[in-house]
């Protein structure tokens, strides 16, 4: 992993959970601690607390945007905006 992303610099982390201490924290760490800086890094996640909503998990994924087409919308926006944050 880390030699695929020093090569790109770029990542994004999807997390069908909170992205608060999730996967793309210790991705980060790890980068961080291994010397390796990215360019872009976007965590895609239920953010601001816990869900509340109840549904099958198609309607919570389109109510926090991790459906297949927000999933898209959402990465293609950010490799084509020019603050890759």
């Amino acid at each position: 992993m880390l030699e695929s992303l020093a090569r790109t610099s770029r990542a994004v982390c999807i997390e069908e959970h909170i992205v608060t201490g999730g996967l793309a924290g210790l991705i980060a760490e790890t980068c961080m601690n291994a010397g390796v800086s990215l360019r872009g890094f976007k965590r895609i996640g239920i953010s601001g607390g816990f869900c509340f909503e109840v549904g099958g998990q198609a309607h919570l994924r389109r109510l926090y945007g991790l459906d297949a087409e927000s999933l898209v919308d959402s990465i293609r926006d950010w490799a084509g905006s020019d603050d890759r944050t």
